[in-house]
């Protein structure tokens, strides 16, 4: 077996490798003294490690290594002549036919000198002796060194792997490189460990062995409690390791790559982090592990989950059903109910409301006043909407405060401004406006959605009573150019995501047909929510707008499908026309990558909720 601790290929924190049947070495220090380096160390009995220029190579008892690793272990002292002034040192480790390379920092920290003096006292005689007869120079420096630091009674470095020692903080080396054709047997190491919350967290690694279904990767939070991180882990093709550990292990690299995500045993328990490597009943700790990753916001933790997801095919399902979803799904959003808010009042609203009409805004709230200006010509307006503003983005909060107060004069149109002290996303956001609003009836309206002309609330109420079964009404969206963006959704699977359900606009971007007055209002599978009305009771009933979904997406076609699972209906009134520019504030986040990555997770929670009856609903259609 040849572990390689640390992240991936990278710097070894602690220069140590392990080898098949119980073999192992490490070095401990590598310190200049003159013009000669000391290496120390210590070894099973195989392992042998050769570097250019040695002088002097002795072996020595060390306790704690027989102790721990068994009585083939023991300590070691090397010198070698330094050509001039390097700062690294190469080294080889041999064990039978398998080599490997190594570059040492030489370290010139003088306590880093005194702790070598203290650990080989014993040897310093033959040392200096060695050193008198080709380096009489350095043989002084030796004498004046040691002389200076020696104490009166040697000891050894405690064996230690899962802390740093003062070695391992002056000594980073590059991988170990193989130089045979003989692969290893097993090696391992973890890339990176992101924290999910207080849940758990996801561990990305790496596992190599020839006997796979043995093999264990035991991440233990405290010694009551470990888990497997190989167990039910997804697995991935790692071509860098071929280039690191030879060509033949190309195939067990196809598979080497692994994400899992572990659920911590307890949230208030104390995490002690640490891995065991297991195989055909041989076990070793494996050395410190990368420092986890914790982000204050959980937003910021989805960018950094979602960089190891690639969208398409099934092995995106494995991954986002077993490992990122999960994960995903368990991070610390704050959600409406549990955030506070500021309520602002211009003007002097209705006091018996027909309709409380919600605007989340987020990014940008210019197209408040672009929305005022046409809402004042409207007598609705003034007589029946309880008009509220949901500002969703706590950066925007005093720009928000002052363009309100600006405009609402101007335009004489009473609102509410609400201000969220946390950013809950789409759902999240008119939840919270849900939660103030004074009518029975809602209607929840995107801020880029402008009327084409007044009265519109008016007919959408009419529409919606004329329908007891309506649990929801939507209308017809036109983009800026009278072209069709929505007149109702359906729902489609879409082979390229592993035959998700994605919500199907028939006709978007085509020019929009003159409406059938017998076709006005017409039952669909699903309206946006870009302009939708609905009850607040049925609203409630179900719970809000589910808040599981993030930023943005598909939270629409849930409620519709909520309501439906309680026998209300989708409608859609085409004879009542808004103009909507669409994805406005969605289109100012600056990583599209991730943006689009999210909305595959949205597809992929909304068809794992909703399969059952989306599959029945498409069937019942179908006939």
């Amino acid at each position: 077996m040849a572990l390689f601790p640390g992240k991936t290929l990278n710097p070894l924190d602690t220069a140590i490798a392990s080898f098949g049947n119980g073999e192992a070495a490490k070095v401990d220090r590598c310190v200049r003294v003159g013009n000669l380096a000391l290496i120390s160390g210590w070894t099973t009995a195989a392992p042998d490690i050769a570097i250019r220029g040695t002088f002097f190579s002795q072996r020595y008892p060390r306790e704690d290594v027989e102790r721990e690793i068994g009585p083939a272990g023991s300590g070691f002292l090397k010198a070698c002549h330094l050509p001039g002034p390097a700062r690294h040192l190469d080294l080889q480790l041999r064990v039978g036919r398998q080599r490997y390379r190594s570059r040492i920092e030489i370290s010139d920290d003088p306590a880093i000198i005194e702790a070598l003096g203290i650990e080989q006292q014993a040897l310093l005689p033959e040392l200096w002796a060695a050193a008198q007869q080709i380096l009489p120079e350095t043989a002084t420096a030796l004498s004046q060194v040691f002389r200076l630091t020696m104490p009166a009674a040697a000891g050894g470095e405690p064996l230690v792997v899962n802390e740093k020692t003062a070695a391992a903080e002056h000594q980073p080396a590059m991988p170990l490189k193989a130089e045979s054709q003989t692969p290893p047997s097993a090696a391992a190491a973890i890339d990176e460990i992101i924290q999910i919350g207080q849940s758990g967290f996801l561990v990305v690694g790496w596992c190599i062995t020839t006997e796979p279904a043995t093999a264990k990767l035991l991440l233990t939070f405290h010694p009551q409690a470990e888990v497997d991180l190989l167990d039910d882990a997804y697995r991935v093709a790692r071509p860098d390791l071929v280039d690191a550990l030879g060509p033949m292990i190309r195939t067990q690299a196809a598979q080497a790559g692994f994400l899992s995500y572990v659920r911590s045993p307890s949230e208030q328990a104390p995490l002690n982090l640490s891995v065991r490597f297991e195989l055909e009943g041989s076990s070793i700790e494996m050395p410190p592990l990368p420092t986890v990753k914790r982000f204050d916001h959980p937003i910021d933790a989805t960018h950094e989950l979602l960089k190891h997801f690639h969208p398409g095919g099934q092995e995106m399902l494995t991954l986002l059903d077993h490992q990122l979803g999960p994960a995903i799904a368990n991070l610390p959003f704050r959600h409406s109910g549990d955030t506070q808010s500021e309520l602002i009042r211009f003007g002097e609203a209705p006091a018996e409301p027909k309709v409380s009409l919600i605007v989340p805004l987020y990014g940008r709230y210019d197209f408040v006043e672009f929305q005022l200006s046409q809402f004042a010509n409207d007598p609705d307006f003034h007589t029946a909407v309880d008009l509220i503003y949901v500002l969703d983005d706590p950066r925007l909060s005093e720009g928000f405060r002052d363009c309100c107060a600006a405009v609402a004069p101007i335009y004489e149109v009473p609102f509410s401004a609400l201000l969220s002290r946390d950013h809950l996303g789409y759902a999240g956001a008119n939840n919270l406006g849900v939660a103030q609003a004074r009518a029975d009836l809602l209607i929840l309206l995107n801020s880029d959605v402008i009327p084409s002309q007044s009265g519109w609330v008016t007919a959408m109420l009419e529409r919606f009573q004329a329908h007891p079964d309506c649990g929801a009404l939507g209308v017809r969206l036109l983009y800026p150019d009278d072209a069709l963006q929505h007149d109702g959704m359906l729902f489609k699977r879409l082979p390229s995501l592993g035959n998700l359900w994605i919500n199907d606009h028939p006709g978007k971007g085509l020019p929009a047909m003159p409406v059938d007055p017998e076709q006005a209002l017409v039952p669909v599978a699903a309206a946006t929510a870009a302009c939708l009305m609905l009850r607040k009771a049925d609203l409630l009933s179900i719970g809000g707008l589910d808040e599981g979904y993030i930023i943005g997406d598909f939270e629409d076609s849930d409620l519709c499908l909520a309501l439906r699972q309680q026998g209300k209906r989708s409608y859609v009134a085409r004879d009542v026309q808004l103009y909507h520019l669409e994805r406005q504030s969605q289109a100012l986040f600056a990583d599209r990558n991730w943006r689009d990555k999210i909305t595959v997770y949205n597809c992929w929670r909304h068809s794992r909720k909703w399969d059952a009856l989306i599959s029945q609903l498409c069937a019942a259609e179908a006939l």
